[in-house]
């Protein structure tokens, strides 16, 4: 029987496509954001190529069709169709073999409960047909990006390819546009919509629309050497389908992105003179090895304090002292990783570089997190000085908070139990059961939050019985009901509160009251 393929207790997410710069970008993106990545394609041997020099490149496994069964579990699955691809093969084309690959990939599916997001380029149009899945498809326009694949029939490609050669832009005939965005940043995007529940079915996401002749002035004013040759590219509309996600203007970024292609990394000189050099080589060792460790021992200090003020309800200077977390467990995560290739540490450095990603990501949720509270602090403030206030406001301000609260602190969870050096030190000093038990109150609470402004009565009048328990005489709601109140609710605010004696309500009752049989032969009335 073959070896199941694990996660080890990270999300897990299965990439089909061939490498570009997209695909690249979503695969870094995923491994940065603590998931275990399976790539499925045509052609590992260029994606194995890609990750060569990559950190992470453990957390990422290139399987074939048949390995697909051995996954242990699969918790997203991505399908790409590349955008060279639909320009080379056209719309139509593109579109028969995007439907017949995404039926052929769910049945193979079929066996693992997936998220599905189908990646298509916006040239190719709306999919025919009710959907292939159980997911979400995105349209995106053009991207550039590392491991850029150019097309000579695209105006936007082939200019960034002339300009990576030093050769002269050729010019289209006739006006052309172009929404170009940085694959980085399509693939942060597209993150957000694989791992949100807010998206709707069909997104696009594109750079801002210009025309050629906008393009073309941004070639001038950035020195690039722009021809007189001209010729007829095939010209695809970039189509809107569903919501619409602008990520703005990249052009600029385009044109210096495809000059850097061009350079090509010095040799490292040799023979370098060791008496004249000793001693300032020394002393940058030295420095560039305390510098880490004296910002990760900051950054350890700056979250207990945040903490502490949290606890103590100062949130504006616990903010503060949360950036500077972030700011000191990054400069440690650099550092560590500058010297993590140096013989002898490389090991411990990688597993400090990792305690250093968990602080700096673990900042920045506690930044939102006390966020959130300081909302929660504003409601109850609100709630019970009866002050009016946007109740819908902070409703739909609170619950994606919430969701990404949850969600982020289950990826870092899963950084956590996948590292055994983390999982040993960060729970000697971390009570596990008492993090994961505020986890599943997130995700009761988000519930709760969305319902806001019909529990706080902003329609209309609501009336809630509070009941007021002794544990000490257990009864079956929990305790002897000793008291109760009757609270009045309107507008977010608490209008009337009254508090009765149990036994208040009991006299209330006239006559004899027979009690049900059972209960009499129990106690032998």
């Amino acid at each position: 029987m073959q070896n199941k393929l694990s996660s080890g207790g990270k999300p897990s997410v299965l990439l089909i496509a061939d490498l570009d710069d997209l695909s690249f970008s979503l695969s870094n993106t995923l491994i940065e954001k603590s998931c275990k990545v399976f790539i499925l394609s045509r052609n590992n041997k260029s994606w194995k190529k890609a990750f060569e020099n990559i950190l992470k490149k453990s957390e990422i496994e290139f399987l074939n069709e048949k390995e697909l069964f051995n996954l242990e579990k699969l918790d997203y699955a991505i399908f790409h169709f590349n955008l060279f691809k639909s320009l080379n093969k056209g719309p139509q084309a593109s579109q028969k073999e995007i439907g017949k690959s995404i039926n052929y990939l769910l049945n193979k599916l079929k066996p693992f409960r997936t998220k599905f997001i189908t990646l298509i380029p916006a040239i190719c149009g709306k999919l025919d047909g009710e959907g292939f899945g159980f997911g979400k498809t995105i349209y995106f326009s053009e991207t550039f990006g590392r491991h850029q694949i150019f097309v000579k029939n695209n105006f936007f490609l082939s200019a960034l390819e002339s300009i990576s050669l030093n050769k002269k832009v050729v010019l289209p005939k006739k006006e052309i546009l172009i929404k170009p965005a940085l694959s980085d940043n399509v693939a942060d995007q597209i993150i957000k919509i694989l791992f949100s529940f807010s998206f709707s079915t069909e997104t696009t996401i594109s750079g801002r629309e210009i025309s050629s002749s906008e393009f073309i002035e941004t070639l001038n004013d950035t020195g690039v050497d722009v021809g007189i040759k001209t010729k007829n590219f095939k010209y695809y509309k970039n189509l809107v389908i569903g919501e619409e996600i602008v990520l703005g203007n990249s052009s600029n970024q385009s044109v210096e992105f495809s000059k850097t292609i061009k350079e090509q990394p010095t040799n490292k000189p040799r023979g370098l003179k060791i008496k004249k050099y000793f001693l300032k080589a020394a002393f940058l060792i030295l420095g560039i090895i305390l510098i880490p460790f004296l910002a990760l021992l900051l950054s350890v200090v700056g979250m207990a304090t945040s903490f502490y003020l949290i606890e103590k309800g100062d949130f504006t200077n616990a903010t503060k002292t949360l950036v500077v977390t972030h700011s000191t467990a990054e400069i440690s995560e650099e550092g560590f990783k500058a010297i993590s290739f140096l013989p002898g540490i490389g090991p411990t450095a990688k597993d400090v570089v990792a305690i250093a990603e968990i602080i700096k990501r673990g900042a920045s949720l506690s930044r939102r997190g006390t966020g959130l509270l300081k909302d929660l602090n504003y409601i109850l403030t609100n709630f019970l000085a009866n002050r009016p206030y946007d109740i819908s406001e902070y409703s739909q301000r609170i619950t994606p908070e919430t969701e990404y609260l949850y969600e982020e602190s289950g990826f870092i969870l899963g950084e956590i139990y996948s590292s055994k050096p983390l999982n040993k030190l960060l729970f000697q000093w971390l009570d596990k059961n008492s993090i994961l038990e505020k986890r599943e109150q997130l995700l009761e609470f988000s519930n709760i939050t969305k319902n806001l402004p019909d529990i706080l009565g902003e329609g209309s009048e609501k009336k809630y019985l509070i009941l007021f328990q002794n544990n000490m005489e257990l009864r079956p709601t929990g305790g002897f009901i000793g008291s109760f109140a009757i609270a009045q609710v309107e507008g977010g605010g608490l209008q009337n509160l009254n508090i009765w004696d149990v036994f208040s309500a009991d006299g209330q009752l006239k006559g004899h009251i027979e009690p049900p049989s059972p209960i009499k032969k129990q106690i032998g009335f």
